[in-house]
């Protein structure tokens, strides 16, 4: 973390990476508590706190795959020289940009888990059954434009970074690793991995637990 915040803090790379911390941080605080729940298999939090634990882990998501995509777009436009510039001109600029898009996520995120995020939830001292709010038609299609998004941008992040890396392969041959653009475009591509293994599959299985829901509910 300190190693961290020596590097240059205008950097957009270092701004991604300490939001990427915020996010994993705010998140892992929620952890305890769910394991608590499947533990006693009782919740003593009041329904509002439920919400917001479970919620956490879609905040978290979208979180994490908005700064990655900003991230991998931002070095891909750089690559083709679309972008000469990744650098904020101050430090308040990047606290700005990182308080704007948290503040966007949050305005559209809360206000609907508190409002409609598990009203239908009538049973006591239980947590983290919300899947009657699929009953609801918005609630699907809200789910399923998400995921399919989702998927989308990663698979095309995806085929992006390798026509990249295929690029320099093909121009420099074996000296590619002693490019140091090579490496960038290397740690590119484990954030696509990232993207791949961890985002991508968890949607997949979201759009079929809704499809299979739906048809359930026929």
């Amino acid at each position: 973390m300190m190693s961290l915040l020596k590097t240059n803090i205008r950097s957009l790379t270092t701004i991604a990476f300490l939001n990427l911390m915020v996010a994993h941080f705010i998140f892992l605080l929620t952890v305890p508590f769910r394991i608590y729940y499947y533990v006693t298999n009782t919740w003593a939090l009041g329904p509002g706190f439920c919400k917001l634990v479970s919620a956490m882990v879609h905040i978290h998501i979208y979180m994490v795959f908005t700064i990655y995509s900003i991230l991998l777009t931002v070095r891909f436009l750089e690559f083709y020289k679309k972008m000469k510039r990744t650098e904020f001109y101050r430090r308040l600029h990047g606290l700005g940009a990182s308080v704007l898009v948290w503040c966007i996520l949050l305005i559209i995120m809360l206000p609907l888990v508190l409002d409609r995020y598990g009203q239908h939830n009538s049973q006591k001292n239980q947590c983290f059954k919300f899947d009657v709010l699929l009953h609801e038609t918005y609630v699907r299609v809200l789910n399923m434009i998400l995921s399919i998004c989702i998927i989308t941008v990663s698979c095309v992040q995806t085929c992006i970074q390798v026509i990249i890396l295929r690029t320099m392969i093909l121009k420099y041959g074996a000296a590619s690793r002693s490019q140091q653009e090579f490496w960038v475009q290397i740690k590119n591509l484990i954030f696509v991995l990232i993207m791949l293994t961890c985002l991508v599959p968890y949607h997949l299985f979201r759009l079929q637990y809704i499809k299979k829901h739906k048809t359930f509910i026929r």
